[in-house]
């Protein structure tokens, strides 16, 4: 059964309830637009005995985090294993930042690593009262100085949105909701957040000099509580656990195009460009087996499935 899922240059890369990570070429020429995952795999790796809960890749290398709290970074062109951390509780976040794989379980570790050693590591404890990050990624935003600042946002599961950096918290932005996913656009510009309402807010700066505030505004709003965001160059798309339609909110006039499946989406991932689309998602449905590919075209009009399993 896939538990995770990640997507970089020609790979996909999945997480199994067996603790395997299966790198997968879905990307070779093939007359079929919906193919079982297990007939085109590159490479199988046994990582560990618990179910992988979080996949990350960044350059050569992806990250795999467990139920057991297990971290496991692997090469991504053979799947050899790198090198292995272990985290106190469940791993439930990860992203890439300032050349390390941030990584966070679910009782509120933080760690900073790569593949040489523990970079750093931080407790999001806040009052004493335990914490998890619910959702966390590699930001830019403009400073009180006008100029580009990176920094790590995470949500804690709480109504507020934090500016990080390795762990320490330096704002904290009240939300009217739980945000539940953050990601930024393909350049880096906007940054986006998706909300346990249904909302889509994009996070951004206000005013000048010792003026300047952040502000989560809203621009989209959906009919389900949304699990995950999904940029491609023209559109984020928004995801629901149990809804079977994915919506496509254009960055240009935050347009919303609603993409009916064929049942709720389990998995989404980002399929590179080609000439026949200018931007495609890879779907893999609730049966656990089949991908499935998703056409998204440019302009976000007559947006279809293009197979179902």
């Amino acid at each position: 059964m896939i538990t995770a899922l990640a997507s970089g240059d020609e790979l996909v890369l999945v997480g199994t309830a067996a603790g395997e990570m299966l790198c997968v070429n879905y990307f070779e020429p093939t007359t079929k637009d919906a193919v079982d995952l297990f007939d085109c795999i590159e490479w199988r790796q046994h990582v560990t005995l618990a179910a992988i809960t979080c996949v990350a890749k960044a350059g050569n290398e992806v990250l795999a985090g467990s139920a057991d709290g297990t971290v496991v970074l692997l090469d991504a062109d053979t799947g050899v294993e790198l090198r292995r951390y272990a985290m106190e509780g469940a791993v439930v976040a990860a992203t890439w930042h300032h050349k390390v794989f941030l990584v966070s379980d679910h009782v509120g570790n933080v760690l900073g690593v790569d593949k040489f050693r523990l970079r750093w590591k931080k407790r999001m404890d806040m009052g004493g009262a335990p914490v998890h990050v619910q959702s966390m990624a590699s930001v830019r935003l403009l400073d009180a100085e006008n100029q580009l600042c990176a920094y790590v946002a995470m949500s804690l599961g709480g109504l507020e949105l934090l500016l990080t950096h390795e762990g320490h918290v330096l704002c904290r932005l009240p939300s009217p909701t739980v945000i539940t996913s953050i990601v930024p656009t393909i350049d880096g510009g906007r940054v986006f957040c998706g909300g346990a309402n249904g909302t889509l807010y994009e996070l951004i700066s206000v005013g000048k000099g010792s003026a300047l505030a952040l502000q989560l505004c809203s621009v989209a709003t959906v009919p389900f509580a949304i699990s995950s965001l999904h940029m491609t160059a023209t559109s984020v798309l928004l995801a629901g656990s149990t809804a079977p339609v994915l919506y496509s909110i254009t960055l240009a006039s935050m347009a919303a195009t609603a993409i009916s499946t064929p049942q709720a989406p389990a998995f989404v991932a980002q399929l590179p460009s080609s000439e026949e689309h200018a931007t495609a998602m890879l779907l893999v449905l609730d049966d656990q087996e089949t991908l499935c590919k998703v056409a998204v075209p440019s302009n976000d009009v007559d947006a279809k499935v293009e197979a179902s399993a």
